[in-house]
């Protein structure tokens, strides 16, 4: 073989090697891309399902609140109207004593 066959074979297998390791590369490029690419899409459905999960929680805990609020203004409601009840009570019962008690005045002041 000649020196000029040598170096055509050695330059050809140089650059045989550096087109397959370009090759190689861009290829491992494009699978790490498409990798990356579906990691970021199921982090954002993990994200999205993370948000839905606290807007859920978030309207149950305002619908329980809700709740509570009317539960707490029907009770105030309920005992605002006993207390009155209570009061309006207790006057008449003020009013029967005071009655009650003129009229033994009166029968104790004139024996019959």
């Amino acid at each position: 073989m000649k020196v000029l066959d040598v170096r055509f074979l050695i330059l050809a297998f140089v650059l045989g090697s550096g087109l397959g390791a370009w090759g190689a590369w861009k290829w491992q490029a494009a699978c790490y891309g498409l990798q990356l690419s579906a990691q970021a899409l199921g982090y954002q459905r993990e994200r999205e399902q993370a948000a839905q999960a606290v807007i859920d929680w978030q309207t149950a805990e305002q619908a329980q609140r809700r709740a509570l609020e009317v539960r707490l203004q029907n009770n105030d409601t309920k005992i605002h109207k006993e207390l009155s009840d209570a009061q309006t009570s207790q006057a008449r019962l003020r009013d029967r004593l005071a009655t009650a008690d003129l009229r033994l005045s009166v029968l104790l002041a004139n024996p019959a």
